[in-house]
């Protein structure tokens, strides 16, 4: 029985300070509600008739008072373009002088409308002003303004605002072309990503893989789904434009069976396994490291940036020896406790625990703990050594 509540209500140090201070703010608030109330305070009596007279005044004359800047009562609707219409036409449209102000120095700034709803981001302009002009606005002249901004604000358009071509085709994302990629709708970053992403060796073995892409939308995937043709990426790859730099680097890859061991193989090896890169061998070393060893290839999924797709293409290549560095349980100081799958919290139970209540035998003595689940333990426990 007293095993059973030491394991339900033991607490760290550090807890058992935070609940005592918890307690003794809880009673000093309540001693402050029952003594503010026999505070007396002397408030001299305030005479806000006068006031409330002169906000009357105010609000008299505002209301009587003409706007300081009136719309135009008039107005001529009729079709314009925001890039070029004058101060006039403006004004004739009804706008107010502010807003007609404002839009001239948005335009002598280097500023464009290339849709309608650009108008909106013109300061002053109301929601009732724009659903009135809506239907007249015409966006005619997108690209060749005649202002000495033109050719500074060109380069500084986004990709979105920029009317595109779009050419849907079947094509292969192991194989496509950059200008392929584009014709498809895809902006440009996620254009580069692909093919950066080719060039460290990566290919797409399925339709789904594409989704991994940074920047890839789940809109574009839909769009593009039924003209995504995946071929057989081995060949497709090496006879896919030779002078493009992904096909020569994917073609200098090993394509053989050779193997390498996950746990002891330098950065060097790793590279030579098709879907690895310098970027991904190196962190894969470094998680490595960190870990003692990799237990199962699957871990490879913890390494950042290593998609599914990547890993499927490489397990072919990889064999697993056994951990090189374990946790002593019982003897390794807070240093030697950390470990990826151990956080602070976890580490000072640990210790403290085994100060209060001896070494640790089991992985049943590490539940009691309390600060573990089992899909945890069983990540960590290839990783424990319990003999001292």
């Amino acid at each position: 029985m007293r095993k059973l509540l030491t394991h339900y209500f033991y607490y760290t140090r550090r807890e058992r300070t935070g609940i005592l201070t918890f307690l003794v703010l809880i009673a000093i608030m309540n001693l402050i509600s029952v003594f503010i109330p026999m505070i007396k305070t002397n408030t001299p009596d305030i005479d806000f008739s006068k006031t409330a007279s002169e906000v009357r005044n105010i609000e008299s004359a505002i209301s009587n008072a003409d706007e300081s800047e009136p719309i135009n009562k008039e107005f001529t609707l009729f079709p314009f373009d925001p890039n070029s219409a004058t101060i006039n036409d403006l004004l004739r449209l009804g706008l107010p002088q502010r807003v007609c102000t404002t839009l001239i120095h948005y335009r002598e700034k280097g500023g464009r409308f290339y849709k309608s709803d650009d108008l909106k981001k013109i300061y002053g302009l109301s929601i009732d002003d724009y659903t009135r002009l809506e239907s007249y606005i015409n966006v005619t002249d997108r690209g060749h303004l005649n202002n000495k901004f033109t050719t500074f604000y060109d380069d500084k358009i986004p990709d979105t605002q920029i009317e595109k071509k779009v050419v849907l085709q079947n094509f292969d994302p192991n194989t496509a072309s950059e200008s392929t990629l584009s014709n498809l709708g895809l902006e440009k970053n996620t254009v580069k990503i692909m093919l950066k992403y080719r060039e460290k060796g990566g290919v797409f073995i399925n339709k789904e893989d594409i989704k991994k892409v940074y920047s890839f939308t789940d809109l574009d995937f839909l769009r593009l789904e039924p003209y995504i043709q995946i071929t057989d990426n081995q060949t497709a790859l090496k006879n896919s434009g030779t002078n493009t730099p992904q096909s020569e680097k994917y073609s200098n890859k090993k394509t053989d069976k050779q193997l390498f061991d996950l746990n002891t193989a330098p950065e060097d090896d790793l590279l030579r396994i098709n879907g690895i890169g310098r970027t991904f061998a190196s962190r894969i070393t470094e998680y490595r490291t960190r870990l003692g060893g990799f237990s199962a290839i699957s871990q490879l999924k913890e390494v950042y940036g290593l998609t599914d797709s990547v890993i499927h293409l490489a397990t072919s290549n990889l064999i697993l020896s056994p951990i090189f560095r374990k946790i002593h349980i019982n003897k390794a100081g807070v240093e030697e406790l950390k470990h990826p799958y151990l956080t602070y919290k976890q580490v000072d139970v640990l210790v403290r625990y085994r100060i209060n209540h001896g070494s640790f035998r089991n992985t049943d003595d590490l539940k009691k703990t309390g600060v573990f689940v089992d899909a945890q333990l069983e990540k960590l426990m290839p990783y424990i050594a319990f003999n001292d």
